[in-house]
């Protein structure tokens, strides 16, 4: 028959088509280069832990949203991002600063916030009434501050400094000083800077060394919330400076001395501090600089011994009030003092301590005979 074979030739192509199995897919594997800009927010020294709030960064597109910022994170921005790097502190920093940022393609941005580290001798400054030392860092124009006092042990020195931005900052004391200045710097990035306050700067300080004598009686009870011994400053407060109203030492049976830090101001605006031991009220007038000591005396009062006529005797409970000499008159002791009122008659057995002077101790108790005083003169005026 005609179509009963297949050729030779044909028989041939169709072996090779079976031969070389399916077609494969076409693969194609893109490869692409970002050129992304990136900044990086560190510190000037990195030992010392950041304080302050997360600095943030603000896209110019986006203005109302912040982004918060890790220090020493590296942050992929767009390229040609443009925004700004916003540094807020709180706390004893009361500022914000904003750094323009602009970033192109394939830029890496490394900010390193300066640090300004400030030293002053705090022995010299420290105080315990009236205004506190302290400085303030601010730029010529602006009004953001930092101060810090030194009432507080550990600001002696301020370790590592505190962030800012690039630029002159001014240094200011309180309460200053007739030689005190204006102390100016400059500060670039990436700088950990020092700046010394002078002693000088400041006003000179005066210090008062009270001394308390043993006590062998319990201290007489006091009314709640009125100091036996205290130490006020009567002057009025001054804007802008900080201060510790009142200081009250630490009493214990003992005999001791404390120190009371004070900054007294110049002839024309002296401070007034006066020294308070119960309703009994003592001017301190120191000059600045000058150190001076303050003696405490104490009055003890025991229960009453009453010995009968065949010489047995027995106790009795004893009140007692006191009054001090003052200008000719006697003025009744109590437990009053700046802000709160106390009950002039105490109980024996007990004490109290008073400043130098001559003192009326007049003593109520009863005996089998009935109510009876005693009158007792004390000269503690030396």
């Amino acid at each position: 028959m005609r179509f009963g074979f297949i050729s030779r030739r044909v028989l041939s192509a169709l072996t090779l088509i079976a031969m070389t199995g399916p077609a494969k897919a076409a693969v194609i594997d893109p490869v692409d280069a970002e050129k992304l800009g990136t900044f990086k927010v560190t510190m000037a020294d990195p030992t010392v832990p950041f304080s302050g709030h997360v600095p943030q960064f603000q896209y110019s597109s986006d203005r109302t949203a912040a982004h918060p910022v890790t220090i020493g994170n590296p942050y992929r921005v767009l390229a040609t991002t443009r925004g700004k790097l916003v540094l807020s502190y709180a706390n004893q920093i009361r500022y914000t600063q904003e750094v323009s940022v602009g970033i192109a393609e394939a830029q890496n941005l490394d900010f390193v916030i300066p640090q300004l580290r400030v030293n002053w001798a705090h022995d010299e400054l420290a105080t315990d009434i009236g205004p506190i030392a302290n400085f303030t860092v601010s730029e010529p124009g602006k009004s953001w501050f930092y101060g810090l006092n030194v009432h507080q042990p550990s600001a002696k020195v301020l370790s590592g400094g505190m962030p800012v931005v690039p630029g002159t900052y001014e240094f200011q004391t309180f309460p200053a000083s007739e030689l005190a200045q204006t102390i100016a710097t400059q500060i670039s990035w990436g700088q950990s800077l020092p700046v010394q306050l002078p002693s000088d700067q400041f006003e000179k300080r005066a210090v008062l060394t009270l001394t308390f004598p043993e006590a062998t009686l319990p201290t007489a009870a006091v009314t709640a919330g009125c100091p036996q011994v205290s130490v006020w400053m009567t002057t009025p407060k001054s804007s802008g400076l900080a201060f510790n109203d009142s200081w009250q030492p630490s009493l214990v049976a003992q005999a001791n001395e404390q120190k009371v830090r004070f900054f007294p101001g110049a002839k024309d605006h002296r401070r007034s501090y006066t020294l308070h031991a119960g309703s009994m009220t003592v001017p301190i007038e120191l000059e600045p600089g000058q150190e001076s000591t303050g003696m405490f005396d104490r009055i003890e009062v025991s229960k009453m011994k009453v010995i009968r006529e065949d010489g047995t005797s027995y106790i009795t409970d004893v009140d007692y009030v006191i009054e001090s000499q003052q200008g000719g008159r006697w003025n009744r002791y109590t437990h009053s003092s700046k802000d709160c009122s106390g009950n002039p008659q105490l109980r024996a057995p007990s004490g109290v301590y008073v400043p130098k002077g001559i003192y009326r101790v007049t003593l109520s108790y009863r005996t089998e005979e009935g109510p009876k005083q005693q009158v007792h003169i004390l000269d503690l005026s030396k």
